[in-house]
């Protein structure tokens, strides 16, 4: 195989794969958290408005950010269950056509 061709395998297999994004994601912020954490504000700076005053800041932040993801992966969650549970919408008249005649029992 060509390294044309490898390339191209590897291309298809990363646009197919469920874990690239994510993972590079995280370590793009990984690396943007330890840039921005080395970054001195002063005290008169705009920027001193929004950086964590102490603890405090940082625990709220924190619960802020962990609510909001607990809640997005519930709504997620809850989506794919009911996507899973019903029929696909272009199944579902002949579904109930042949479940008819049969006597099996059908989605509708």
């Amino acid at each position: 195989m060509s390294l044309l061709g490898r390339r191209r395998v590897i291309q298809d297999y990363l646009a197919g794969a469920l874990w690239v994004l994510p993972t590079l994601a995280v370590v793009v912020f990984l690396l943007a958290g330890a840039a921005l954490s080395s970054v001195e504000v002063d005290a008169g700076s705009p920027l001193a408005k929004l950086a964590l005053q102490g603890t405090a800041d940082a625990r709220s932040l924190l619960i802020a950010v962990s609510s909001t993801m607990i809640t997005v992966t519930g709504l997620v969650f809850a989506l794919t269950i009911v996507a899973c549970r019903s029929p696909p919408a272009s199944t579902r008249r002949g579904c109930c056509a042949t479940s008819c005649a049969t006597g099996a029992p059908s989605w509708c």
